[in-house]
Formats: structure tokens, C-alpha cells, sequence
């Protein structure tokens, strides 16, 4: 289990960018 800023920052950073590029 990683959940830390990293796994988190990572997985809200690829949905801004779908959200972004949609």
C-alpha cells in the first residue's frame, strides 16, 4: 500500500488532465 502525496498527487494530476484535454 502507497497511498501517500505521491499515488494521490499522481492520480489528481491524470484526472485535472483528462478533465483538461476533455
Amino acid at each position: 500500500v502507497g497511498w501517500g502525496t505521491g499515488e494521490l498527487g499522481y492520480l489528481t494530476l491524470r484526472k485535472l488532465l483528462m478533465i483538461t484535454v476533455v
